[in-house]
Parts: structure tokens; sequence; C-alpha cells
């Protein structure tokens, strides 16, 4: 490897054990940013790794590889690592791994652009350290970030006209989950009309039709494919009123993002134009905030992210082509001095972190789950229910006792009650005390938590 591909690969291991370390870390002190997501998606991988379905009740939705809303044939690929490792924090690993590694199909679409190695070494580096990167890296574990890479893969063998990685980045986008048929039929679209770089009219058209094969596959096996995506939902979201802070915070999203190193996306209009769909989607579905840089949404924005980071690529690669060094020092600095509120804040919740891990609070908590048996069916809240999975039965207390809201899919006995349940890890103002009879007891309290175990009757 050159000078230039050495200290890309320096410091892609540098960020990437970063990011790993505050994931775990966050995860440890019982704080990921959407725990009961965390949970859904570890009970899933456990349950499959087990030999059971693969299947999460707690997520109220139709259960089964084939049956979820969303559809991740990615779960196949990454089963084996899980296997092995068989926690939460391996599919936290998964996320920063998706994201970090992202820099290299970046660098080298930067270096067949402009020509230069250390143009594209620099590119690279500029996606380890913008703050929306930073975010998806840490946004817990959503399959949609193999969106990342995979966008990553299909703009690099667009440019090169290559199609290994063309087709394996369509692939991947395609294994990532559904709305992946509608975003590559219109890049494929895009790249007939106008291809980039090397890339001919029949690169746009075989991704064209690998986005319409895909979704014509799915439109035939899911039959709940618009259960959440369905596009004339958003397209109504359009006349809906947007609130005021709603408009300012999205304008100044899109300002520093302006004034990052990606603004020069401007001058790469063909690529910036694959994120229309995502960026659309992100736009008119009023009811989630993807400009947030923490939070349960971010995962939203991770086609939209990578494709426009990609534009800002090339069209840092077109200025680099006769002052690589200083264009690619231009897109660093840029991409480190934007959104610098944005940047305290993630650095502000690293160290709220660091002092609930310093606390007696938290090892009194992490005492009373040392206690909670491997095999017991839990029940526990939004705070503790990632921490608490990886096993055959776990509920979210809120979803007990709801008498009128069966879903309509739903076969199994209900509502859920805590009879279906050994043990319940809850704080004493959990309304779940509520439906407590004399037969549950408290056996250990910590943290804030109480630890209660259900009496089984004796046998005669």
């Amino acid at each position: 490897m050159k000078r230039a591909d050495w200290a890309l690969l320096a410091a892609t291991v540098l960020v990437g054990a970063s990011w790993c370390h505050d994931q775990l870390r966050a995860f440890d002190a019982h704080a990921p940013q959407w725990g009961h997501d965390v949970a859904f998606f570890n009970q899933i991988f456990w349950s499959g790794a087990n030999g059971g379905e693969w299947t999460s009740p707690i997520l109220l939705e139709p259960t089964g590889f084939f049956d979820m809303v969303h559809f991740h044939p990615v779960f196949l690929a990454l089963m084996p690592v899980y296997w092995m490792v068989q926690s939460a924090k391996t599919l936290l690993v998964f996320n920063v791994l998706a994201v970090v590694l992202t820099a290299w199909p970046l660098a080298r679409l930067a270096k067949a652009a402009s020509g230069h190695a250390g143009f594209g070494a620099l590119a690279g580096i500029a996606w380890l350290i913008s703050v929306p990167v930073e975010s998806a890296a840490l946004a817990d574990f959503r399959p949609m970030v193999f969106f990342v890479p995979g966008f990553a893969l299909v703009l690099l063998g667009a440019w090169r006209g290559r199609w290994a990685p063309l087709i394996a980045g369509a692939l991947l986008v395609c294994f990532a989950r559904e709305e992946s048929g509608y975003l590559l039929g219109f890049a494929g679209a895009v790249l007939v009309a106008r291809p980039l770089g090397e890339g001919r009219r029949v690169h746009g058209a075989v991704l064209l039709g690998i986005g319409v094969t895909w979704f014509l596959v799915l439109l035939a096996i899911k039959g709940n494919l618009f259960f959440h995506f369905n596009p004339a939902t958003y397209a109504a979201g359009a006349s809906q009123s947007v609130p005021a802070e709603l408009v300012q915070a999205r304008s100044s999203f899109g300002l520093s993002l302006l004034f990052s190193g990606y603004g020069l996306a401007l001058l790469s209009p063909v690529a910036l134009l694959l994120a229309a769909p995502s960026t659309g989607f992100l736009v008119l579905d009023t009811w989630r905030e993807w400009h947030m840089m923490t939070g349960p949404y971010v995962h939203l924005r991770s086609a939209s992210l990578i494709l426009v980071a990609g534009a800002g690529t090339l069209g840092g690669a077109w200025l680099a082509r006769r002052r690589p060094w200083l264009v690619g020092l231009a897109m660093v600095v840029g991409n480190y001095t934007a959104f610098h509120s944005e940047r305290e804040r993630l650095r502000h919740r690293m160290a709220g972190i660091d002092e609930i891990l310093a606390s007696p609070e938290w090892q009194a908590r992490e005492q009373l789950l040392s206690h909670v048996p491997t095999d017991a069916a839990v029940g526990t809240d939004y705070g503790l229910i990632a921490n608490l999975s990886g096993r055959e039965v776990l509920w979210n207390t809120v979803h007990l006792y709801l008498q009128d809201q069966q879903p309509p899919h739903w076969e199994e006995p209900w509502p859920i009650t805590a009879d279906d349940l050994d043990v319940l890890v809850v704080t004493p103002e959990d309304p779940v005390h509520q439906h407590l009879g004399p037969e549950w007891e408290v056996v250990r309290a910590g943290g804030g938590y109480q630890l209660l175990q259900q009496r089984k009757p004796s046998s005669p």
C-alpha cells in the first residue's frame, strides 16, 4: 500500500475503535439511543441463532423472516458472526463497521475521479470526521445502515464503469430494507440518462433492472410491502402544515451541510440527484425528526447521507484535478468545522455516559441485573429492555394489559399479562404494579429498580 492508503487505514482503525468504544459504553450504561429497537433486533437474531423463528413479538407487528413489516435479508449474512458472539453488542459493532468502512469505497471513488491517491485518502478521512456520519455510526443498530456502504459501492462502480462494485453494492442495498427497489430503480434511470465518469448507459440500465426486479419480487412475496412505506401516504404529508421549529431545524441542517466539505456536491448535480427520492421521503414524512444527531430516527437519512457525501466527493474531485492537496484539506476542515454545536452535543452525551458509569446507582443496577436468570421470562421498561434482551421471552411492560389494543395480525392469546412472565425488573412507579397480585414479591432492589419474581404454585 502507498503512504496515502496507510494514512487512511490508520484513521479508519482509530475512528472505528473510538466509535465502537462509545457505542458499547452507552449500552453498558443502559443508555442506547433507542433501547426498545435494540432489544427487538437482538431478539430476532438471538431466536434465529438458537433454532427458533426469526421473530420478535415485542415489536407488536407481524413476525417471522418473510412476514416482518421491514424485510432485511442482510440478517442471513450477519448471522454467522452473531452466532459466535450472541449479544446486542455484536449488532452495535456491525453498525459502526458498516459506516466506518465506507471511507474506503469513497476514497477509491475520489482517487478514480481526481487521479490523485492523496486526495482519495483525504476524502476518506473527510467522511470519518463528519458529524452526521458519526451520528449514523452511533445510532444503535439498524439494517438500513447497509445502505451506506452499498450506495458507496454503487457510486464507485458507476463512476469507474466496473461491474463488481456496482453489483455488490446494489445487492447490499437490496438486502438492507425494502425501500431499495425504489431507490435503486431511480438511480439506474438517472444513470441511463446521464452516466457518471467512465460508466456507460448499460451500467445504469442494469442498476435500473435490479431495482425494478427487486421491487417486483418484494411485491410478490410480501403482502405487507406498503405497511410502513406507502408513497401515497408520504405524498399526502406534503399538504400538512410543517411546524416552524421543524422548518428551522431542517434549514439549519441543510446550511450546515452546504458549508461542510460536502457542499461541493453542487458541482456534481447528476450524483446529487440520486439522493432525491430518499431526501424527499425524509422531508415529506413530517412525523420523523431526521435532522437530529441522536435518537431513534437517525437511520432514516442513511441513503441520503451517503449519496450526498458521494456527490460531494465527486464535486471535490473535479476541483482537485489541479490542486488535490488543497481541495482535500479543505474538505477535511469543512467537515470538521461544520455542525459544531451538534458535535458538542455528541460529546456532551458521551460525558453523561461516563458520569453514569461512575455512579453508585449504575453499579447497584448492574448488581441487580446480574441476578436475573438467563432462562427467565422477563418484563421490563424502555430503560433496561436492551440490556435484558437475548432470551426466549421478553416483554416491555408498556405492552402488558392492553385490553383494547390487540394487534390485528395477532394469533396468540391476548392480552399479554404478568402471568406470562417469571421476572419483572421495573421501577417502583411502573404502572404494572397496579396489576400484580400477592404471588409477586420484591426479591432485590437497587439503582432505582426492583427485581420481582412470581412465586409458582407448588405441585400437589
